[in-house]
């Protein structure tokens, strides 16, 4: 009894499922817009073939006999559930820079009576991984410490020879880039190299009289020469008395900076990337992708971008920034003489050669640095921008100087002891900190996509740097050169900038 009762409850359900699907097939169903996956009209019906529904006997004896299931598989679910999200994700740059599908894999969309593939949208060409720049700059000077050298003994208040006269002052030095964007233009990674080496400057100057002229170092008076070291009561003649008995003297420097940065680079405010623009949305010069070409017949054609270029972020504009971090180390090399000539003897005294101070500094900066970049982007061609870059570093200084003549070092006054009598030949190493900014102003004209022609004018200040000036200020009662001492000097680079860059 029992059996007879769940087979006829089961003909029964088969009966009225299979009457719905009989009506199903025959009525012009509408699906839901959530389903309507491929935008397919509603008087249309997609020309997949679905399997004829089962004659009434044999779908019973099939849900009789357990080939049929009534409940949804879970794989019957998932397809249910995923066709109710939306079918373009909420941050979809593909209406922008291309949905990146190929003609493969384009979707397919029901018209009439055929199905036709919808054409992608264009797809913008993989970026160009390398970039680089080439700058001349147009340097100058300022900021280093001035100290008198020599004064008119009859009007000490006038100076005929100074630091400042041989101040380097301007001269012509490159910047040069080189890099190459990570994760296709997520982020970059660059090398810079810096030279700015003004040549050495010469000032010299000749006094009518031996002895019109005097040193303006204090502290020459405590080194010179004994008649004999190894007598304790030998005769001492000092710097001072000397170089006020020459008649010639002339003073040169030669000043010198190189640098290399290491910088990491990401794109745009909240998140971007460099992007190579879309087909027919770029300056497009073909003659740099035609010589990429000339490398051979399976190199890949790239797109190129830049600032002022296109850059996929969140929200479009005309500012476009980057940031960087990295590492920097910069070097600074100065080396100072001062010599005097002419020397007239007063009677009794013996004839001294000529005379020569010769100092170095020279301050190896490396640390971190912080940067950033900002560009407006006046039209397609022309664009503004500034940068800045602060760091702090160790320094590592390291001073020399000696003092003498040919074959003859001057030696530090001791009265006391000759074995105190020790020549002035000085060296000292120390490390401290130092400090580092700089601003750049400028504008580029955008001759294609990879090009860009730029100029502007940037400033570099360098605070806690030894310079040889600064030596000069330090006593020479004895052997007590001191390079922590000499490093509070500071230096400013400004000037012009001109180059072209490449895809950058």
């Amino acid at each position: 009894m029992k059996n007879a009762i769940l087979t006829t409850a089961a003909c029964g359900l088969s009966l009225g499922i299979s009457g719905a699907a009989w009506a199903e097939v025959g009525s012009s169903y509408v699906p839901p817009p959530h389903w309507n996956t491929f935008n397919v009209p509603a008087n249309e019906t997609p020309p997949e073939t679905s399997e004829p529904a089962l004659p009434l006997s044999e779908f019973g004896s099939s849900l009789l006999s357990g080939d049929v299931n009534l409940l949804p598989l879970p794989q019957e679910i998932a397809a249910e559930a995923s066709s109710l999200l939306p079918s373009t994700p909420i941050w979809d740059m593909s209406s922008v820079y291309g949905s990146g599908l190929s003609s493969s894999e384009a979707p397919r969309s029901f018209s009439g009576e055929a199905w036709r593939p919808v054409e992608p949208e264009a797809v913008c060409d993989p970026l160009f991984p390398w970039f680089g720049s080439s700058e001349l700059l147009f340097y100058s000077l300022s900021g280093s410490t001035d100290r008198r050298l020599l004064i008119d003994a009859a009007a000490p208040g006038s100076t005929a020879l100074s630091t400042r006269s041989v101040d380097p002052g301007s001269g012509l030095g490159f910047d040069l880039m080189f890099g190459r964007y990570l994760e296709n233009g997520d982020h970059a990674l660059s090398v810079n190299y810096l030279n700015f080496d003004p040549g050495s400057e010469t000032a010299s100057a000749t006094a009518a009289v031996a002895g019109d002229w005097i040193a303006a170092i204090p502290a020459w008076d405590n080194v010179g020469y004994y008649d004999d070291p190894a007598d304790l009561g030998s005769d001492f003649e000092d710097l001072g008395s000397i170089l006020a008995a020459m008649s010639d003297y002339e003073v040169r420097r030669d000043l010198r900076f190189q640098g290399l940065e290491l910088d990491f680079w990401s794109f745009g405010l909240g998140g971007g990337r460099r992007v190579s623009p879309p087909p027919g949305g770029g300056l497009r010069w073909g003659w740099t992708q035609r010589a990429l070409a000339m490398l051979g017949p399976s190199y890949p054609r790239y797109g190129f971008s830049g600032l002022g270029g296109a850059l996929e972020v969140p929200t479009a504009g005309t500012h476009q920034f980057a940031v960087s971090q990295g590492f920097r180390w910069l070097q600074i090399r100065d080396e100072f003489d001062f010599l005097a000539s002419g020397y007239v003897a007063a009677p009794g005294d013996p004839l001294r050669g000529d005379q020569r101070y010769a100092s170095e500094a020279q301050n190896d900066l490396f640390g971190y640095q912080l940067g950033g970049r900002w560009n407006y982007r006046a039209s397609a061609r022309f664009n503004l921008g500034a940068a800045v870059k602060v760091g702090i570093y160790a320094n590592s200084v390291e001073v020399d100087q000696r003092i003498g003549e040919a074959g003859l070092l001057a030696q530090y006054r001791n009265d006391l002891t000759p074995a105190g009598r020790m020549n002035v030949n000085d060296r000292n190493q120390s490390t401290v900190l130092a400090t580092l900014g700089e601003l750049d102003l400028g504008g580029g004209y955008r001759l294609s996509d990879a090009w860009t022609i730029r100029g502007g004018y940037r400033i570099t200040g360098i605070s806690g740097v030894a310079t040889t000036p600064s030596l000069l200020n330090q006593d020479l009662y004895s052997p007590g050169l001191s390079a922590r001492d000499a490093a509070n000097d500071s230096l400013i680079l400004h000037g012009a900038y001109a180059g072209a860059e490449l895809n950058w």
